[in-house]
């Protein structure tokens, strides 16, 4: 056939026969190597990686490796047939910051090939900084969270600062959704526990992303109210720092009366599959002990287990 003579009509424009492309593809084929292209006795090195041995999973310093691609050239890549990959490496964050200019002039270089969107330096090095942190969550030796030792905090706090009849209603609160809630745990092995907490560190991370997006001053504690996330804007509002509030209890920046409601409206929606978001009115404290009225929506969210896990809460200040 004369591929010379095919119609300009085609999709595909004039063909190639078959013969030139074979010529072409030996010639590219057969083009010597860079780097030392003859060895001490002058012939011409083998460049088959049948005949050099990295068929058999030998690596050598030229070899492309996926891990290379993701985690940049100065990553070492010891992944062996049947063998997972090293961790250590990704062990602290002050090894990444260690290696953090070779990366990011890797990821530049990366990105410079068309096609590949552009990301700046800082963006990177967040971007490495966020899978380091994800990693951590299932690389760390959890353990069960003690939620009994946080109801004894709670009981601890309402005794010393408020009067018995107030704590009495907090107690009939929590004996409310108490027997359900163990029901629910007793079937849980320790491995079930562990996976829950797992999880729960994990979501922790995506709510820190998703604050950090959002205007509107958010606070995630555990169903014992120990609070796991603090947005900037709800320090902004109570003129608390991020470390006051880390690990502290929700209801210790509260009022009374805005303590015992929340127990009480927690206790009713616990395990209520109708309604888990309530809106009503609370009053925070400042550190100079202002208050701080507010008006505010906390959701339950529930665990693998259908437990309720942790609480969201969103705050607004009432300016009138």
């Amino acid at each position: 056939m004369d591929y010379s003579k095919q119609s300009s009509d085609s999709p595909d424009g004039p063909s190639i026969p078959a013969m030139d492309l074979m010529e072409s593809y030996t010639h590219i084929g057969n083009m010597p190597m860079v780097e030392d292209e003859l060895n001490p006795n002058g012939a011409a090195q083998q460049s088959s990686t049948l005949q050099s041995g990295n068929m058999l999973g030998q690596s050598t310093q030229n070899t492309f490796s996926p891990l290379s691609f993701v985690h940049g050239p100065n990553m070492q890549n010891t992944t062996e047939l049947g063998k997972a990959p090293d961790m250590a490496q990704f062990d602290t964050e002050s090894s990444l910051r260690n290696n953090t200019e070779t990366d990011l002039s890797h990821h530049a270089a990366i990105q410079q090939r068309p096609g590949m969107p552009y990301k700046p330096e800082s963006e990177l090095h967040m971007d490495q900084i966020w899978r380091q942190r994800v990693a951590k969550v299932y690389r760390d030796n959890t353990r069960p969270f003690p939620y009994t030792e946080g109801y004894h905090i709670l009981l601890k706090y309402a005794t010393q600062k408020y009067e018995k009849a107030d704590v009495l209603r907090i107690v009939r609160a929590l004996a409310i959704y108490r027997p359900s809630l163990i029901a629910l745990q007793m079937p849980l092995s320790e491995e079930d526990e562990i996976f829950v907490e797992r999880a729960f560190q994990r979501t922790i991370l995506e709510f820190e992303k998703l604050i950090s997006f959002s205007g509107t001053p958010t606070v995630v504690w555990r169903r014992t109210c120990e609070i796991a996330v603090v947005g900037a804007e709800f320090c902004m509002l109570t003129q608390w720092s991020k470390d006051d509030l880390m690990g502290k209890y929700i209801y210790q920046f509260m009022d009374k009366e805005s303590v015992i409601h929340y127990w009480e409206t927690f206790a009713s929606h616990a395990f209520e599959n109708t309604t888990q978001s309530v809106m009503t009115k609370c009053t925070l404290i400042s550190p100079t002990g202002k208050p701080i009225p507010c008006t505010w929506c906390f959701t339950i969210k529930r665990d693998p287990f259908d437990l309720p896990g942790y609480v969201v809460g969103n705050f607004l200040p009432i300016l009138s």
